[in-house]
């Protein structure tokens, strides 16, 4: 009924309304033409009481009906009476458009397009159904849209021990830990949700079988109205690409892990007091280096640019953030932070989805992250990976250019050609 007064534009009331019995009729209103004798002046309209309403003489209700009825509970309705016509004019003011209404109706557009403006939906609808509505309602309208989507943020948590428990039953060897905050009163049937620990049985034994022991600890902040941070570690699997969903308390298993500091949130920070893209540049600059003498002539260079924003820096340890920690592990070290990052990016939808929506959105980016990476390694030639195959066709290429010469004693010394024409002598 309520879509049939939207698609009509009419309003419709409920003449009755019980468990075996529902009459509707439409409240529009037809108007007679008058039978005075000067027709052509105004004329006079008596009014009659009815019901406790007015009724105006000259003014009939529209003959539009509906009555569906059933004998008993058990049984089907059946439509009794249709009178499917109406007389009365089309209203803009439709009852039935309610925002509940508008909220099943947009469901699946909210779904493919949950960033959609409220006022680019508003103008959509009011063309589409071409009734009237506040911009008010279409707001409340898209927040039941998103919560049919992603489920209610408080009923989830309820339901979070049944959604570890299924967890744990399809993915063996999964490890998950809820924790609570304690409660003094033993009454208190109910607990609060403080934190939950997931990692993934096939994931756990990829890590384990890669065999490369780095790892990446990021965070990124949650969206909605209950805010937290969802914490993520990143490693890295044969082809130097994002192993991702390894999620381990750092600080607690490991209190000697090394912390860093991303250099583009540090910039971002330097920037709310001190701004100019000289300064940028050379902080970048300072990140960038590999030795601790470059670090320092970087920092000179930083300090007579902006002497505030050099002892700002300052007080970041420079091998929290420096780019190579002045070692050997520049590349790994800067490719972890990367990758980190980007793992964090794509996590962004997710983050504004109640608690268990939110695990399911990153659980099944995994999945479809694992089908992704294996579809390439079966399209590979050979045992290793490309990157691998890449890096070892260099090493070929450059030992090329070397010879090893026997000095004695069961040892050799190894010599970097010098190339001249088609002639090479040993340097």
């Amino acid at each position: 009924m309520n879509s049939h007064a939207v698609a009509t534009r009419r309003s419709l009331y409920l003449a009755k309304n019980d468990k075996i019995r529902i009459r509707v009729k439409c409240k529009g209103v037809v108007s007679k033409p008058s039978t005075g004798v000067d027709s052509g002046g105004p004329s006079t309209r008596s009014r009659a009481k009815c019901k406790g309403k007015d009724v105006i003489a000259n003014k009939g209700t529209c003959p539009w009906a509906v009555q569906i009825s059933r004998a008993n509970e058990n049984q089907d309705w059946l439509v009794k009476t249709v009178q499917d016509e109406h007389k009365c004019l089309q209203t803009r003011e439709v009852k039935a458009c309610t925002s509940r209404y508008v909220a099943n109706l947009i469901v699946q557009q909210i779904q493919s397009n949950p960033k959609i403006p409220v006022k680019a939906l508003h103008e959509e609808l009011c063309k589409k159904l071409e009734v009237g509505m506040s911009l008010q309602k279409v707001a409340r309208a898209k927040s039941m849209a998103e919560r049919i989507i992603s489920g209610d943020y408080q009923v989830q948590y309820g339901f979070l021990r049944d959604y570890v428990l299924e967890l744990l039953n399809t993915n063996p060897g999964t490890t998950v830990r809820i924790d609570v905050y304690p409660e003094t009163s033993l009454s208190v049937t109910t607990r609060t949700f403080r934190r939950i620990y997931v990692c993934l049985g096939a994931l756990k034994l990829g890590f384990k079988s890669g065999l490369r022991d780095f790892l990446g600890l990021d965070g990124t902040f949650m969206k909605g109205p209950y805010p937290g941070q969802v914490l993520t570690a990143v490693g890295l699997d044969s082809n130097n690409g994002i192993y991702p969903g390894i999620i381990s308390a750092m600080e607690k298993v490991f209190p000697s892990a090394e912390h860093r500091f991303c250099l583009r949130h540090i910039q971002e920070n330097m920037k709310k007091q001190w701004k100019g893209k000289d300064l940028s540049d050379q902080l970048w600059e300072c990140g960038r280096a590999t030795t601790v003498n470059h670090f320092n002539r970087a920092m000179d260079e930083l300090k007579k640019i902006n002497a505030e924003a050099h002892a700002w820096v300052s007080k970041i340890p420079a091998n929290t953030w420096a780019k190579s920690h002045f070692s050997g592990r520049a590349h790994t070290d800067c490719l972890l932070n990367n990758l980190c990052e980007v793992f964090n990016s794509k996590l962004d939808e997710g983050r504004d989805k109640p608690i268990i929506t939110c695990l399911e959105y990153i659980r099944e980016y995994l999945m479809k992250r694992l089908c992704v990476v294996q579809k390439e390694i079966d399209k590979c030639e050979g045992l290793l990976t490309p990157t691998a195959t890449t890096l070892f066709e260099k090493i070929k290429a450059d030992a090329s250019k070397y010879v090893a010469k026997y000095n004695g004693a069961g040892k050799y010394q190894v010599l970097q050609l010098w190339v001249l024409g088609d002639y090479r002598f040993p340097m």
